[in-house]
């Protein structure tokens, strides 16, 4: 998956986001359309290590079971650089 940039060279991942989406993020959701990637989150996150400076998601985490929200917080946090931000509403 293409990571997008934006003009100061910050990486940020907007995961789960629906119809809400930044140009200047990554934006993920189970449902891809324009601008938005497709992305399964109970299954790793198809990113390497350390490559966002963020990552924000809302309303989620409690949609998925105990186990895949437990892996994906693993997840964010491998893919978060040191000194990353992770916001989840």
């Amino acid at each position: 998956m293409k990571i997008k940039h934006t003009p100061r060279n910050k990486t940020y991942l907007n995961m789960g986001c629906g119809s809400n989406f930044s140009n200047e993020w990554t934006n993920i959701d189970f449902f891809s359309k324009r601008n938005v990637d497709f992305c399964d989150i109970r299954k790793p996150l198809p990113y390497p290590n350390d490559v966002f400076d963020a990552v924000y998601s809302s309303h989620v985490l409690e949609h998925l079971a105990k186990d895949k929200g437990e892996n994906l917080i693993s997840e964010i946090f491998r893919i978060l650089k040191n000194g990353g931000i992770c916001r989840i509403v």
